[in-house]
């Protein structure tokens, strides 16, 4: 992640053949470009189950999005 404000859709899963078009290995050949802290991950993996508790929760095709 950059500097940049970014958002996370939590009413959205992407479904993708990994690696997809927008996630590529670094120099090191890992794919961890950083970390999101302990709780914002949790409120978003809460908000995640709600809507699927919910029936609220999307599955999006990105295969067919390459740029």
């Amino acid at each position: 992640m950059d500097t940049e404000r970014s958002w996370i859709i939590t009413t959205e899963l992407n479904r993708f053949v990994w690696p997809g078009p927008d996630i590529r290995a670094l120099p090191s050949g890992e794919y961890s470009y950083g970390y999101l802290p302990g709780k914002l991950l949790q409120a978003a993996l809460d908000q995640v189950r709600a809507h699927a508790t919910k029936r609220r929760l999307q599955s999006v095709d990105r295969d067919n999005n390459e740029p």
